[in-house]
């Protein structure tokens, strides 16, 4: 496709390009078919997220670039129709650059989608999800220290593995609270995802020189997991 466009731009410039007549009526359609894949955008955007589908969102982009395309093309159609009229010749170029602009939005679409299938096959996570949940679970009291978070998608579902330090002095019941809220909180900020957490106790050991009267602490971190 793009290299259609490329080709003919080049024949426009050299001087081997056709008239172009009756342009009024390709504006016409191409302004129907902006409208027609604006309505399709707005659709399968709205299914793409409430789904979760790549391939929706695919679809989308696809439909997106279209209008964009046609955009082009109908600026430049009308900048020539502006240079017949107004005996401008330099506008008749137009066209030609208009071709050449939808040939570079083709390839960038192209680059843009390659890079999201890469994503996907590789259960790469959404950028500043790691760090949102890491801020999110380091607001909560009880959560002494954040060990490891990972995120691995799967279609439409992100499987989440979170590993905190507690009090090894809370009760059983006020850990199990503190592990629901979290639950909670990240399936609020992120929906369709499957979250396990898991705790370890952190002593807090006090000593009776000088450094522990200024309020520093000592964390004794264990091995012993526990996973809700």
């Amino acid at each position: 496709m793009w290299q259609d466009h490329s080709r003919d731009s080049a024949k426009a410039f050299f001087g081997k390009g056709v008239e172009l007549v009756r342009i009024q009526w390709g504006v016409l359609t191409m302004i129907i078919s902006i409208i027609v894949d604006a309505s399709r955008v707005r659709v399968l955007k709205q299914a793409a997220k409430e789904h979760g589908s790549q391939a929706l969102e695919a679809d989308a982009l696809h439909f997106s670039s279209g209008i964009w395309s046609s955009s082009v093309v109908v600026g430049g159609l009308v900048f020539v129709w502006m240079g017949d009229y107004f005996n401008i010749p330099v506008l008749k170029y137009a066209d030609p650059i208009a071709a050449l602009g939808v040939a570079l939005l083709v390839i960038k679409v192209s680059i843009k989608l390659g890079r999201e299938t890469i994503d996907v096959l590789l259960d790469t996570a959404p950028n500043g999800m790691k760090e949102m949940i890491e801020m999110e679970i380091g607001k909560m009291p009880g959560v002494l220290q954040i060990n490891e978070i990972r995120i691995r998608p799967s279609g439409a579902v992100r499987y989440i593995t979170i590993n905190v330090g507690i009090d090894p002095n809370q009760s059983q019941r006020t850990v199990h609270t503190l592990v629901h809220e979290i639950r909670e909180t990240i399936s609020m900020k992120i929906p369709r995802c499957d979250i396990v957490v898991s705790t370890y106790p952190i002593e807090v050991v006090r000593s009776a020189d000088t450094s522990m009267e200024k309020g520093i602490m000592i964390y004794n971190v264990k091995t012993l997991n526990n996973d809700y």
